[in-house]
């Protein structure tokens, strides 16, 4: 879920039900669901994690890393305008 946050910038909460395998959320972003890139690596914080995003559009989508940051699953991207 993207929050929209009273200055403008936006947090992505992020969590995999279940999972006590993720160690850390990659996040991607880029302009286009084929021109993404790794923008960010936060650690896990709990049941769900808080990310502030650098960007305010284009698409983004998450990644969960284990402990030796072997992707375990990535979520579908997702388009967020300014």
């Amino acid at each position: 879920m993207v929050v929209r946050n009273a200055g403008g910038s936006l947090t992505l909460y992020v969590s995999w039900n279940g999972s006590t395998g993720v160690a850390r959320w990659q996040l991607v972003a880029g302009p286009s669901p084929d021109r993404m890139k790794p923008v960010k690596t936060q650690r896990r914080t709990g049941f769900e994690t808080a990310i502030a995003l650098p960007v305010t559009s284009g698409y983004v989508s998450v990644v969960a890393l284990d402990a030796h940051g072997k992707q375990l699953r990535a979520a579908a991207p997702t388009l967020i305008q300014a």
